[in-house]
């Protein structure tokens, strides 16, 4: 099921983007710079200034992302990614899961993008894959790593775009056992040019996927 116009994504769907309903899952401080929040949010009023919420009434580039890569989104997926962070999968993943109510009834399986086994061994978690189990929770399905990288490169952020979309191609394969007609969504931090989203989005059609969504917290401008 392709939802190329997901009516259901009203302002209020926006706004439970940016705000965390229960206070048990609110985080004590800013996602972005660790300031006491002043009740169940993910960012401080400070921070929320710089958030930039992109209109989720269409995929750009097959891929849906509900928050432009900056500001306090931007600082927050650094710390969780490269700060030793892995809790904030926690705030940040119910960002997502907000924004991935659209695909709720379409989707058996949620899939991360995966990480090369050496960078999770020096990364010490798998961020994609937390913020998978995160969406899968919120749609009530299964969260698979079916696919994975066969060979290990330079990591996308520190490439070029035209570097991103070589470094991307045939190092992606997927688990055929679990995606035999299955409807998938393919779950990801951040998106740029989306070749790796792409490849990933290929690898499980030929495994035999019956459609693929992909969805990630953040598009990143070139």
């Amino acid at each position: 099921m392709s939802l190329s116009s997901p009516r259901s994504l009203a302002p209020a769907l926006l706004r439970a983007a940016f705000e965390v309903p229960f206070a048990w899952i609110a985080p004590p401080t800013c996602a972005a710079c660790d300031e006491p929040v002043g009740g169940p949010r993910v960012f401080c009023p400070a921070c929320a200034t710089s958030v930039v919420r992109r209109p989720l009434d269409g995929a750009e580039g097959g891929t849906w992302a509900p928050f432009s890569y900056g500001g306090a989104v931007a600082q927050a997926v650094r710390r969780y990614k490269y700060g030793g962070r892995p809790d904030l999968a926690r705030p940040l993943g119910h960002l997502l899961r907000a924004a991935a109510s659209v695909f709720a009834g379409s989707i058996e399986i949620v899939v991360p993008v995966p990480l090369h086994p050496r960078r999770r061994v020096e990364r010490g978690f798998d961020q994609a894959a937390l913020l998978g189990q995160q969406v899968a929770r919120g749609l009530g399905c299964a969260c698979r790593q079916a696919l994975r990288r066969s060979r290990h490169g330079p990591a996308q952020a520190s490439l070029s775009r035209d570097a991103r979309l070589a470094n991307a191609g045939l190092e992606i394969e997927a688990d055929v056992r679990v995606l035999a007609g299955a409807r998938v969504l393919l779950v990801d931090d951040v998106v740029t040019t989306g070749a790796t989203l792409a490849s990933c989005r290929a690898a499980l059609l030929r495994a035999g996927a019956a459609n693929v969504e992909a969805l990630a917290l953040a598009r990143a401008d070139l």
